[in-house]
């Protein structure tokens, strides 16, 4: 399917990229011999990836080799335009960032909720704000504060204006000073 639309962008629960990593696998453990050996010491290079060359030298030596060998071929899979993946819903697994950011497919994660016109925060790739394993900084013009009680409360010009025909629920939801609270 990617192949045929050949997008930059795609937005995906983590899910989705843990399949297509599961794909992946299952069509390099059908590998033989030196071929099977040089996928796996691609993966297990790219486990190991931390931004901005803090492996090495030697490590960082060995990336456009494994990207020559084996991750231009999953590029090429995700259409071969695929820059970035932006991935929200639940938490990613850390290890999936660091393997796609090695492939050089960055996955930027994010958090919020359609209340929220869904994003509060997001790693930021323009100004390298991300870390594997969170959702990134607040985005521009949204506050942010944890309740005594730990939910996580937001306000600002992202926030709807209620729920649709439901004044109880949307009292419930906006408190008197803007702040959105998670309904349970």
């Amino acid at each position: 399917m990617y192949e045929k639309i050949k997008p930059e962008v795609i937005v995906a629960v983590p899910r989705l990229l843990e399949r297509i990593f599961d794909k992946i696998i299952s069509k390099g453990k059908e590998l033989k011999g030196l071929k099977k050996i040089i996928f796996f010491w691609a993966v297990n290079l790219r486990l190991r990836y931390e931004l901005n060359g803090k492996n090495g030298r030697f490590y960082e030596m060995q990336l456009p080799l494994a990207n020559k060998l084996i991750f231009n071929k999953w590029r090429e899979a995700l259409g071969g335009n695929i820059k970035i993946i932006a991935s929200g819903g639940a938490a990613l697994q850390p290890r999936l960032a660091r393997i796609f950011w090695a492939a050089r497919i960055y996955v930027l994660e994010g958090y919020g909720l359609t209340e929220t016109s869904p994003v509060i925060s997001l790693n930021n790739l323009t100004t390298m704000e991300v870390m594997f394993g969170t959702v990134g900084p607040i985005m521009k013009d949204i506050q942010v504060r944890i309740a005594e009680d730990g939910e996580i409360l937001s306000k600002g010009p992202n926030l709807m204006l209620g729920y649709y025909k439901e004044p109880k629920l949307t009292e419930e939801a906006i408190d008197a000073d803007g702040w959105f609270h998670i309904l349970n």
